[in-house]
């Protein structure tokens, strides 16, 4: 090796050992406590609101808890989606009292200083949607980008010819939504910008005429489709790219605010959405499964309790447990709705609080 190629190699040391250390010291994630041998990993769920979804993951971590020997506590806004109300909870969670936090966090951006202080003291995980600048130590949800995609071609799969499209969302801030709307944009209007909010297209077949967002709001939700239905009666597909946007697909269908031929395709497996996509009203779900991911974040959490400091991955090294979605449609619903209602059934074993 020549004095150049020598030269080069140290650089390239020198930069990666600059990155690794920058991001540690981005990180300023402080040594999190460790359980004694023998204790009860004391860990605390955040979930994103307390509809049935969010349900289902509180199930989950409170069946984890009770199989692995964690004392797992969940505190739940009451609206869905209400990010101030879950910044509060957020904030009045004492890191000293927990041993590891899961949460979902609804506004990102906004909510990594809050997550980076509880991360100096204890370990913390994201479910559902993820914080990525936030010194979190591990993502537990569905690929987002993926999820999206599904979407797209359930849409190409239910207008071959091509259409116009509305698509629901609850915010332009979450970050599963946001990686959604990305992905669905990819597969719909491949040309087309990951930033576009509708109005730029170049896939002649789709055009994606609006994005609606409602900030969790079903009478709101309602009201902006009946008035884009009222102003432009040849919307051939509506997409719902949350769970509550399912029942609401098929309420307004069911009153006839939407034409028959209208392609409906909603997110997850609340049972209403199931109802209309066993009845035909719905196209197809995107399903979830929240009940795992609130399994696997409790489950991480109480690993990285019961490890020594030598077993825990290195500062700056963030993971992600990926849990797959499934297209449901109408052939389909009898298990998921099976699986999901179990889900659902661990809630009455006498533990509930919000």
């Amino acid at each position: 090796m020549n004095a150049k190629q020598v030269a080069l190699v140290a650089v390239l040391v020198a930069a990666i050992l600059a990155v690794i250390v920058v991001r540690g010291i981005y990180s300023d994630q402080g040594t999190a406590p460790r359980t004694e041998a023998g204790s009860t990993p004391k860990l605390v769920v955040v979930t994103g609101g307390s509809s049935p979804y969010w349900q289902a993951i509180r199930s989950g971590a409170k069946k984890a808890g009770s199989e692995l020997g964690a004392d797992v506590e969940v505190r739940m806004p009451e609206k869905d989606e209400d990010a101030v109300a879950q910044t509060e909870i957020l904030s009045l969670i004492d890191p000293m009292e927990f041993d590891g936090v899961a949460l979902s966090p609804l506004e990102a951006a906004d909510q990594t200083r809050v997550i980076d202080q509880l991360a100096k003291h204890a370990f913390v995980v994201t479910v559902d949607s993820d914080a990525p600048l936030s010194t979190r130590m591990n993502y537990v949800g569905a690929s987002n980008l993926d999820a999206g995609q599904k979407c797209a071609e359930l849409v190409k799969e239910a207008l071959p010819e091509g259409g116009k499209v509305a698509v629901l969302i609850a915010n332009e801030t979450k970050q599963n939504v946001v990686d959604r709307r990305i992905g669905f944009i990819r597969i719909l209007t491949p040309k087309a910008s990951d930033d576009v909010n509708g109005s730029e297209q170049t896939d002649a077949n789709y055009e994606i005429v609006d994005f609606l967002i409602d900030q969790g709001d079903n009478a709101r939700c309602e009201k902006q489709l009946r008035e884009l239905i009222e102003s432009d009666d040849e919307i051939d597909c509506i997409v719902g790219m949350n769970s509550y946007h399912g029942p609401v697909l098929v309420k307004l269908a069911n009153d006839e605010t939407l034409k028959d031929d209208v392609k409906l395709i909603a997110f997850d497996t609340e049972s209403k959405t199931l109802d209309g996509v066993e009845s035909g009203v719905l196209f197809a779900t995107i399903a979830q499964d929240p009940y795992q991911y609130g399994y696997e974040a409790v489950n991480i959490l109480n690993s990285f309790c019961r490890r020594s400091s030598e077993q825990l991955p290195p500062a700056g090294l963030y993971a992600t447990t990926t849990i797959q979605t499934k297209v449901v449609k109408q052939g389909e619903v009898k298990n998921e709705r099976t699986k999901f209602d179990r889900y659902l059934e661990h809630q009455t074993n006498g533990d509930a609080e919000n």
